[in-house]
């Protein structure tokens, strides 16, 4: 099953009379706990890997401090975006947005999220590509398409 908003994917299960889908993820936490998770976190960022390893119950704030780069991004750096000439570092904290400032250089700005991550215990998987390419990338990198 894919999510069409975010574009994640993730192992559904049907059960015909009882349910239409549950994630398989969620299947298998209640089966090595004995309880239904709230949240559940896949490690590595990859919703199809359902190893016991890769699944960790968190809250919705751990949740989302390992998330990968969005698709719209264009700096390569989550949370920092290119503003005239100048790039804008946001991110969260407890819920609520936060400025970490404007700085005139991508390097400054990639060191003030990199270092708030660092100060809030964000996952070393945060911001990692996703793999997956706009068509724009993809013609950049010369592979044509129909």
């Amino acid at each position: 099953h894919a999510e069409k908003k975010s574009g994640k994917c993730y192992w559904k299960i049907i059960i015909k009379g009882v349910c239409s889908m549950l994630p398989q993820h969620r299947i298998a936490f209640a089966m090595m706990t004995g309880r239904w998770p709230r949240y559940i976190d896949h490690i590595n960022g990859n919703g199809m890997d359902n190893r016991w390893d890769n699944l960790r119950e968190v809250g919705v704030g751990v949740n989302n401090r390992n998330t990968a780069l969005r698709r719209e991004n264009i700096t390569g750096i989550p949370g920092v975006q290119l503003r005239g000439n100048s790039y804008r570092v946001m991110s969260k904290k407890e819920g609520r947005n936060v400025s970490l400032g404007t700085y005139s250089n991508i390097f400054d700005a990639a060191c003030a999220k990199k270092s708030f991550e660092y100060r809030n215990n964000f996952h070393q998987n945060h911001g990692r590509n996703t793999g997956i390419f706009g068509i724009e990338a993809i013609h950049a990198a010369g592979v044509k398409t129909k």
